[in-house]
C-alpha cells in the first residue's frame, strides 16, 4: 500500500512534507507492532530524520528513491536489504527502502545523511532488472528528466561523467546510477 501512498505525495507535492511524516508514523506503528521496544525513542529518531530530511531540501528524493523501492518489489526485482550508509535510517525502514532495524543494530543515521553529505537513498538493486527500474522512473517522472549516470572508469586511465551523464570514450551497459532532474 506504500506504493500507491508515494506515487500520490509526488504528485501533490505541496502538502507532501506533513503526509511523509503520517505516512511515516503510520509505517513504524507498523513495523513496531510486534515489537518490545522503546516507542518513545524510535518516534524521536523518526522525528529527528524527518526534520532533517526537510531542513536539507530532499524529501522528493526520498519519495521518488520510496517509490521506486516499492515498484521494484512490488514487480519481483530483487532489492538488497540495506546499501551502505542507507542501513543506518529508520525512515528507510519504515517505508521499505531497506529491512534493516537501524536502532536494534545501533547504526547512526549521521553516517546516511547530514548537513554535509547528501547519500544515496536507495538500496541495491538487481542489476539485470535495473532497465526495467530505468524505464519505470521514466514513464512516472519523463523520459527526459531522468539522467543515467556510468561511474565506470579504467583504473589506469580515469575519466569523469560530464554534465549531460555521459561518460567519455567509455561504454557502460548498464547504468550503475541516475539521477531525477
Amino acid at each position: 500500500h506504500f506504493h500507491e501512498q508515494f506515487q500520490q505525495l509526488l504528485t501533490n507535492q505541496s502538502q507532501c512534507s506533513g503526509d511523509l511524516r503520517r505516512l511515516l508514523h503510520e509505517g513504524l506503528a507498523s513495523r513496531l507492532y510486534r515489537l518490545d521496544v522503546d516507542r518513545d525513542l524510535y518516534r524521536k529518531r523518526l522525528e529527528h530524520e524527518l526534520d532533517t530530511l526537510s531542513t536539507m531540501g530532499i524529501i522528493n528524493k526520498f519519495l521518488i528513491a520510496a517509490e521506486f523501492m516499492q515498484w521494484a518489489k512490488l514487480n519481483n526485482i530483487f532489492v538488497a536489504h540495506g546499501r551502505g550508509a542507507n542501513a543506518g535510517s529508520l525512515a528507510c525502514w519504515v517505508c521499505g527502502i531497506t529491512e534493516i532495524d537501524p536502532i536494534h543494530y545501533q547504526l547512526y543515521f549521521e553516517r546516511f545523511i547530514n548537513q554535509l553529505r547528501h547519500g544515496h537513498i536507495f538500496s541495491a538493486i538487481d542489476p539485470v532488472k535495473y532497465p526495467a527500474v530505468i524505464k519505470h522512473l521514466q514513464d512516472t517522472h519523463g523520459y527526459n528528466r531522468v539522467i543515467l549516470l556510468t561511474p565506470c572508469s579504467d583504473d589506469l586511465n580515469p575519466t569523469s561523467t560530464d554534465t549531460t551523464g555521459n561518460t567519455p570514450d567509455v561504454s557502460c551497459e548498464i547504468p550503475c546510477e541516475f539521477v531525477i532532474a
